[in-house]
């Protein structure tokens, strides 16, 4: 019994180190000179020290377990599992390419953590949620005001323009995005107190300062969504009259409405990014059967993920990934139909919440190589899958 405390403690302490590891962008200014004024680059023992902390943190908890608890049923999924790790291994083998490092390292100790504690309490993952959920929030609410009263700019930010992108802690306004919708789930199924009201307004909030389109477009989803469900006639309404403006331009010729400019600017800001997500996906590279198998020469980068992936690994091994994380989506959706613990109804529907955008945005985004929302997503799908997540006494 003293042991399993050690390690747990020793896996929720490596948890946290990967969460806040990043925390030190914002006090020192270090991010990337490429999209803040006021930002110099990461130097690189930064960058390395990451995957030293995590290497550390496994040896230490390897030590601490003294072996793994394998569970046998799950054999299958600890195959697949492996045999999606190889693939990029191989590859760094024959490229040399450190690139590959950013999916499969962190995959990897997410898989070995798991797979070193005999089990992760749902309270315990409960804490952790609400932790993360005040932390984001409090951070978020000083760089905003701290913009607003001293002009004190974010990583991703330009003096006297909009673009202005709050990340928090992170200060990666898109990663911190996909975070937000862990705490979104969270925050929304939890009880519904003042401060709970509050923290799903800052969430919103923090999702529209974050100026990050594809989890602003899944947000609105999301609202209209849960209005069609909910209050079908007020929301056909709602969208009605928000559609008129479009009509416009039809109904009064060269009728511009107010705040189109503004819309003009985002858009022009956002069309480079979109015309590189496809950029460097070259189809002619699929016309080589080997290509299908294990994926093309070095390191081709997108802004999409699935289209690195296609890329670099290859279809069979993309398809591999997707049915995993939708296997992981699955698992999630049942869990939470059939529990009656509201803690457990909270907790799993934040993941679940989270599993999708980080999925659905990778196709603009590249989520799996953002450190540490691929960290966070792998070790929610090793806990689960590998059924390493238990409920707790008092709540069955």
């Amino acid at each position: 019994m003293a042991r399993s405390k050690i390690v747990n403690s020793i896996f929720w302490a490596t948890v946290l180190i990967a969460l806040l590891y990043s925390s030190y962008r914002y006090p020192l200014q270090i991010n990337s000179a490429q999209t803040s004024p006021t930002y110099s680059d990461t130097p690189p023992f930064l960058q390395a020290a990451k995957y030293l902390l995590l290497a550390a943190a496994c040896a230490v908890i390897a030590v601490a377990a003294g072996g793994l608890y394998i569970p046998r049923r799950k054999l299958g999924f600890i195959a697949l599992y492996l045999a999606l790790l190889v693939c990029p291994f191989i590859h760094l083998t024959f490229d040399g390419e450190p690139k590959h490092l950013a999916f499969a390292f962190v995959a990897a100790v997410a898989f070995f953590v798991s797979l070193s504690v005999r089990a992760v309490t749902m309270s315990s993952i409960d804490a952790f949620m609400k932790f993360t959920l005040y932390l984001s929030l409090l951070v978020n609410l000083i760089q905003i005001i701290l913009f607003y009263s001293i002009g004190r700019l974010p990583a991703l930010a330009y003096e006297d323009t909009l673009s202005v992108r709050f990340g928090s802690f992170l200060d990666d306004p898109n990663g911190f995005g996909a975070l937000l919708f862990l705490l979104l789930g969270y925050a929304f199924c939890s009880p519904r107190t003042l401060v709970n009201r509050l923290c799903i307004l800052g969430v919103i909030l923090s999702i529209v300062f974050s100026q990050s389109l594809t989890a602003i477009a899944f947000l609105v989803f999301l609202i209209l969504l849960w209005g069609l469900m909910n209050h079908f006639k007020a929301t056909v309404l709602i969208l009605m009259i928000a559609c008129l403006p479009l009509l416009m331009p039809v109904l009064f010729g060269d009728f511009r409405p107010d705040g189109s400019e503004l819309l003009d600017v985002v858009l022009t800001s956002k069309e480079a990014s979109s015309d590189a997500h496809f950029a460097s996906f070259k189809v002619a590279n699929l016309a080589d059967f080997s290509v299908w198998i294990l994926g093309a020469d070095g390191y081709s980068i997108s802004e999409s993920w699935w289209v690195t992936s296609l890329n670099n690994y290859g279809l069979i091994w993309t398809a591999a990934l997707l049915a995993m994380f939708s296997a992981f989506m699955w698992r999630l959706y049942n869990a939470l139909r059939e529990t009656n613990s509201q803690r457990s109804k909270r907790v799993l529907f934040a993941a679940l919440l989270f599993s999708i955008y980080f999925v659905v945005a990778s196709a603009n985004l590249p989520f799996p190589t953002v450190f540490p929302i691929n960290f966070i997503f792998m070790l929610l799908l090793c806990l689960f899958m590998l059924k390493k997540v238990q409920e707790d006494e008092a709540s069955r």
